[in-house]
């Protein structure tokens, strides 16, 4: 799944989208998106979510960079989507389960890698399943452009719910933890564009069409 850029043209609804293929990128979003029903062979069982957001190298027309996501299944156990592209990422296994168990998301932020793009039948252009390596070595990467956004599940309602992109709110609310903050407090308001503009705003194109969603080895490990 992936976010689409709108361009000014004058009002009509058509889009940017980056290239689908490999993109030098910075990490700029590590999104808790709570505990979601997932139905697999008629199975429904509970799931907690996660978004990895990345501002690509690629600019829109406009200059602004684009941005794209990672969404799967926010987990560090052995063989994980998310274990295995860490350890992608760094060029390096963890070292111990209790080095990966104990790992901060939060480190990512704004550490650059290589992000590989795809496109789904429904058009929408996200960060592959297995699509995070590390940067190429000697690659400069332009300074980050977005501001940053570290979100648990737990910040609901505090400032760092405010600063998500409307539609990751509106998948945020639609959680277990999320429909719970809505029963305890009514009237709770979301998903609407920020007050004050920043240079990410207008990069996601608002709420997906769904709602589901080499380089050389570094010389020490980045993080």
């Amino acid at each position: 799944m992936g976010f689409k850029a709108p361009k000014d043209n004058g009002g009509s609804n058509a889009y940017e989208d980056p290239e689908v293929t490999n993109h030098p990128a910075r990490c700029i979003g590590v999104i808790d998106l709570g505990t979601k029903d997932n139905t697999y062979l008629g199975e429904t069982k509970k799931k907690r979510e996660m978004i990895l957001l990345f501002e690509l190298h690629e600019k829109m027309q406009d200059g602004r960079p684009f941005v794209s996501n990672w969404w799967n299944t926010l987990s560090l156990a052995p063989g994980s989507n998310l274990t295995a592209n860490l350890e992608s990422w760094r060029g390096a296994k963890f070292a111990s389960d209790g080095e990966r168990e104990a790992f901060e998301l939060s480190k990512l932020l704004g550490q650059p890698c290589m992000v590989s793009l795809t496109k789904s039948a429904k058009g929408n252009i996200s960060v592959a399943k297995h699509g995070i390596a590390p940067l190429m070595k000697g690659f400069d990467l332009d300074a980050q452009v977005n501001p940053s956004m570290d979100f648990g599940i737990d910040d609901i309602g505090g400032p760092a719910f405010d600063t998500l992109y409307p539609w990751i709110q509106n998948q945020v609310m639609k959680s277990d933890e999320g429909q719970a903050y809505l029963a305890a407090n009514p009237g709770f308001e979301y998903g609407k564009k920020p007050s004050t503009d920043t240079p990410a705003d207008g990069t996601t194109g608002g709420m997906p069409d769904s709602d589901k969603p080499f380089t050389e080895e570094e010389d020490t490990i980045p993080f």
